[in-house]
């Protein structure tokens, strides 16, 4: 009669795979805190840090499937420092207070939305501001797409605004539907793609507000995707009083440069965590995988924020409701 394998033997493949597995979990966790954008490689690398918690999953199971291999306790112990490294240093996502502490008066909604290319469903958007009664939107876009927005009405929405002469994904535009003062436009050398700040009043407050739109860490800019965000961060330092960035940043708290915009006194709050909600897919029929797009704070009181899909578009549009500290 043959002899039957060893359940730990014939199992120990499956044990090598998931220390494989979880080794590479292990990569992405640590190297989202390596400060460096040499190359695409280690801000691409720090963007599936989210994930790497999965690979602990890994290891978990093929130690339970060999569990008197010697090569699944040590994916077992790859996996226990894997999650640890996943946890470390992770910025809990402050919950939304309640909004009922502040007149409607008193407060307002920002929405921000990529649309990729003008390809983003204008009237959707529209809708979509309209039920969140929103008072300021920062698109990427340009102003044939504004154009289509005003034909779905966003004109009598949104009277004021500022559409940067750059077309496609190069754009920025900023509607508003209160006056829009000591309006600026960031130099180029400064940010490529174009990027507007602005005053708004909300609750007798003066709030600056910036749309942001750095450029991607790809085909060789991933320097200047690190010098962009860190030029918002002195922009940051040096702008006095209550704060609202918000945009497409092509970051998340996995990439230090991001995590600097929200440390320090005076700094911005929402960076939230790697496990903050996806807002981008490299498809629009793929469930989003990335926290990309974000609205950040100072100063200010955020009684609400959320995200919601626009056909056409490979990002969620985020929005943010908020109101003077002093008055929620």
């Amino acid at each position: 009669m043959p002899r039957l394998p060893h359940p730990s033997r014939s199992r120990r493949p499956i044990a090598i795979c998931g220390s494989l597995i979880g080794a590479l979990g292990v990569l992405l966790s640590l190297v989202r805190f390596v400060d460096s954008a040499g190359s695409w490689i280690v801000p691409t690398l720090q963007a599936g840090a989210p994930w790497a918690a999965g690979a602990a999953a890994v290891g978990v199971v093929s130690v339970l499937l060999a569990p008197r291999s010697r090569t699944a306790w040590v994916c077992a112990l790859v996996s226990a420092a894997n999650i640890g490294a996943a946890l470390i240093l992770v910025a809990p996502v402050p919950p939304g207070e309640a909004a009922t502490g502040a007149a409607a008066a008193d407060r307002a909604t920002v929405v921000s939305f990529n649309a990729l290319y003008g390809n983003g469903d204008p009237a959707e958007l529209l809708a979509e501001a309209q039920a969140l009664d929103a008072d300021v939107l920062l698109l990427e876009a340009d102003h044939d797409y504004v154009a289509r927005l005003d034909a779905a009405g966003a004109a009598q929405r949104f009277p004021y605004r500022l559409v940067s002469d750059a077309s496609g994904g190069a754009a920025t535009a900023m509607l508003s539907a209160t006056p829009l003062d000591e309006v600026a436009l960031a130099p180029e050398d400064e940010m490529r793609f174009a990027s507007w700040a602005a005053d708004v009043r909300i609750g007798g407050e003066t709030v600056r507000v910036r749309a942001v739109h750095p450029v991607p860490p790809l085909d060789g800019r991933a320097e200047v995707w690190r010098d962009e965000i860190g030029a918002l961060d002195t922009w940051v330092s040096s702008t006095p009083g209550p704060l609202v960035v918000a945009g497409d940043f092509n970051a998340s708290a996995a990439h230090p440069v991001f995590r600097g915009l929200c440390a320090g006194p005076g700094a911005l709050a929402g960076c939230g965590s790697i496990f903050a909600p996806p807002t981008w897919a490299p498809r629009e029929w793929i469930p989003p995988v990335l926290p990309l797009d974000h609205v950040l704070t100072r100063e200010l009181a955020v009684l609400d924020r959320g995200a919601f899909r626009v056909s056409g578009s490979d990002h969620r549009a985020v929005w943010a409701t908020v109101a003077p500290v002093g008055q929620r």
